[in-house]
């Protein structure tokens, strides 16, 4: 440090608080003659035990941060976990396609749809809607940093597309393309849920 207002005491003069030893500095506050174990540095000051206990230093709130001050700033930023939000996205797009198309194959099949099913032609979509907007939803969380959150998100609602397995009493061929769709949005958000997790 600079000791730009400490000034060096002439040969003959002693320490004001050791008789005995030479001064080697003059305090920058008070002006006492000082030697050079009770020199207190203060910033650019030289200052004396006395005036360096009644100086109060500046608080420096302290920061939940491990890594010293003087690397956080040259360290890269936290990389987000590209996979695990492009993966989830797509497994909600494609949960709300297949209940789409689930919905409109049992419209255009209500001959063929067994009772109990008839008067819930639109529950497919519905829920198809609902497990797909859930799953973005996971998706955006795993981008803006709550991986762990998104990730189990995605990975439930998205497992949840096995609803589309109860379509199969429908004697349609066409039928298997919504669960073949659904089956994808799974394994999607199953890999979406996992690197979601890992932050990858």
């Amino acid at each position: 440090m600079a000791l730009s207002t400490a000034m060096r005491v002439s040969p003959p003069g002693m320490c004001y608080y050791h008789p005995n030893l030479r001064a080697s500095y003059v305090c920058s506050r008070c002006g006492r003659s000082i030697c050079r174990d009770d020199s207190r540095f203060y910033g650019d000051l030289n200052l004396c035990p006395q005036c360096h206990a009644g100086v109060h230093p500046v608080a420096v709130p302290r920061v939940n941060n491990p890594l010293p001050p003087m690397l956080t700033g040259f360290l890269p930023p936290k990389p987000r976990p590209v996979w695990g939000f492009i993966l989830a996205l797509l497994s909600g797009i494609v949960a709300i396609i297949a209940g789409a198309g689930a919905t409109t194959i049992l419209y255009a099949n209500l001959a063929l749809v067994p009772a109990w099913l008839v008067d819930y032609w639109m529950v497919p979509l519905g829920i198809g809607i609902l497990l797909g907007l859930v799953v973005v939803l996971g998706a955006f969380l795993v981008w803006q940093g709550y991986s762990t959150l998104g990730g189990i998100l995605a990975f439930i609602f998205a497992l949840a597309n096995i609803y589309l397995a109860i379509l199969i009493v429908v004697p349609v061929m066409m039928m298997y393309i919504p669960i073949a769709i659904g089956i994808v949005a799974v394994v999607l958000g199953t890999i979406a849920g996992f690197l979601g997790i890992l932050s990858k």
